[in-house]
């Protein structure tokens, strides 16, 4: 029998504005208020620097940064420096892993299970690469990863570029790689992506890889 899951679309919502937001939903699912409850967003223009990053890993002078509106932001996210920026699905999952499987590893498996078959759906061919989390299309990184944990229930997730400027990733050294090539599905299929129809799909996969019935969407 499935479980119940909230989804909640708020939009273009600020990086800070988000993570006080998901903060907020693991008290109310710590305290059993709430179901599990998927988060989707897009963010303005941020780079965001999790546990294992630097910002040795930006490439470009702060400068160039304020002349393009890209914040920098320190979080508490798994992994190195990425982007974020309009075009690109962001999804955070509170999920009450007590309920699922007590396992990060289980837990980055299946995120990036949602997105390899998402791109099934656009006839390209996702994969996963040892030791760096997230999915490829080629030797191009088209959705990166990096989560967070505390007391069971997880935060922070994935994104999935759709139809991003990818040449804000050439500021930076994604996962501390340089020669890491980036993607999108507006590249890989040759022209623009309804990015409502990537949203609802993510919906659809979300739900059967965790055997969760996705409710309707909710207010903020």
């Amino acid at each position: 029998m499935y479980r119940k899951c909230n989804v909640v679309y708020l939009g273009c919502c600020d990086y800070q504005e988000a993570y006080s937001y998901q903060r907020q939903l693991i008290c109310k699912r710590m305290g059993y208020k709430i179901p599990d409850t998927l988060v989707l967003l897009y963010h303005p223009p941020i780079l965001t620097i999790g546990r294992k990053g630097a910002r040795g890993h930006i490439l470009v002078e702060p400068e160039v940064l304020r002349r393009e509106g890209i914040l920098v932001y320190e979080t508490d996210r798994s992994g190195d420096i990425t982007y974020h920026g309009p075009g690109q699905l962001l999804a955070y999952p509170i999920l009450d892993l007590k309920q699922h499987v007590k396992d990060e590893r289980w837990l980055v498996n299946n995120y990036e299970e949602v997105v390899i078959r998402l791109l099934k759906d656009y006839s390209l061919s996702g994969y996963r690469r040892d030791k760096c989390p997230g999915v490829w299309v080629g030797n191009r990184k088209i959705s990166t990863l990096g989560i967070a944990i505390s007391n069971w229930i997880s935060y922070h997730g994935f994104a999935l570029n759709i139809n991003t400027n990818l040449n804000h990733f050439s500021y930076i050294d994604p996962c501390g790689k340089s020669d890491q090539g980036v993607t999108s599905l507006e590249k890989e299929r040759g022209a623009p992506v309804d990015e409502e129809e990537v949203r609802e799909r993510v919906i659809w996969h979300f739900g059967q890889v965790f055997n969760l019935e996705m409710l309707n969407y909710l207010d903020k």
